[in-house]
């Protein structure tokens, strides 16, 4: 299972040293308050939310006590770290290497047209964040250089 925040890519069963995870809370009223922070209204039903996990990066080192070795929040602990959903460094160096090669694939296209095809995809992804844009579009292109390997 992954965490429930949508930046993060924490996954249970290849969770890295020292991160835990733990399960939402069954009190509605706190439930409630998670799900609003997390951006995940949409959510508000304890059955749909039984089996949803949290990991530990998105909480204070407050918020947690350790009993036999093990790690647990506290009763009053709350979600505050890393809850952006904003795109992360590596994210955005990602896009910019993107632009660099659609300039170097522009460049080259224009020095040998007939070599290579290059098309386009638009891929729609959704994302939900809060109450008001949780309807929210994002639009990626990703190209996909198809190269004529024929020689003769």
């Amino acid at each position: 299972m992954t965490c429930t925040v949508e930046s993060c890519k924490n996954i249970r069963r290849f969770k890295p040293e020292g991160v835990t995870f733990h399960r939402l809370p069954r009190d509605s009223g706190k439930l409630e308050q998670w799900l609003h922070i997390l951006g995940k209204d949409n959510l508000l039903d304890l059955e749909s939310t039984k089996y949803k996990l949290i990991c530990s990066k998105h909480f204070e080192r407050n918020c947690f006590i350790i009993k036999n070795g093990k790690k647990y929040l506290v009763p009053s602990a709350v979600p505050s770290l890393r809850l952006s959903s904003t795109p992360s460094r590596r994210e955005k160096e990602g896009l910019s290497s993107s632009n660099t090669l659609q300039s170097s694939i522009d460049s080259s296209r224009a020095s040998t047209s007939g070599v290579g095809q290059i098309s386009e995809i638009n891929r729609f992804s959704s994302s939900t964040g809060s109450s008001s844009n949780a309807s929210r579009k994002r639009r990626r292109k990703i190209l996909i250089v198809q190269r004529d390997h024929s020689y003769k």
